[in-house]
């Protein structure tokens, strides 16, 4: 995988918007509440969605509503709750052509949020 290890979070936080957008795979930031904070072009590319249209937004609920299951949620929801457990998994988004991809989850103290990190597996699952 090209995401970053775990203790990259703080890394992550620190990158201005054109090194965030250099990134080869999506990078979500989530408040708490599933807010999104930041969103770069890589994510953009695989989601369709401009980050303008989606900062400010919830994820879970008005962004990508497909993440909204015990899988993907819940593991968001565990990591808030704990501050400090990484977690990773595969997530099939149910797009028209649907992309089977690893999702990564960090922790990241400092700001007291989550990343997202979205990382194409293979061609469009289908």
């Amino acid at each position: 995988m090209t995401a970053p290890d775990a203790t990259d979070a703080s890394a992550l936080t620190a990158m201005t918007p054109e090194q965030l957008d250099a990134l080869p795979f999506g990078a979500i930031l989530l408040s708490r509440d599933g807010t999104i904070l930041r969103y770069n072009e890589g994510e953009s590319a695989l989601s369709g969605r401009r980050p303008g249209d989606v900062i400010g937004k919830n994820f879970f609920t008005e962004v990508a509503p497909c993440t909204d299951v015990r899988a993907f949620h819940g593991t968001f929801n565990e990591l808030v709750a704990h501050r400090a457990i990484n977690r990773e998994f595969e997530f099939v988004f149910p797009f028209e052509t649907p992309a089977r991809v690893r999702i990564t989850m960090m922790y990241e103290q400092r700001s007291d949020a989550v990343w997202v990190l979205v990382d194409r597996v293979d061609a469009p699952a289908g």
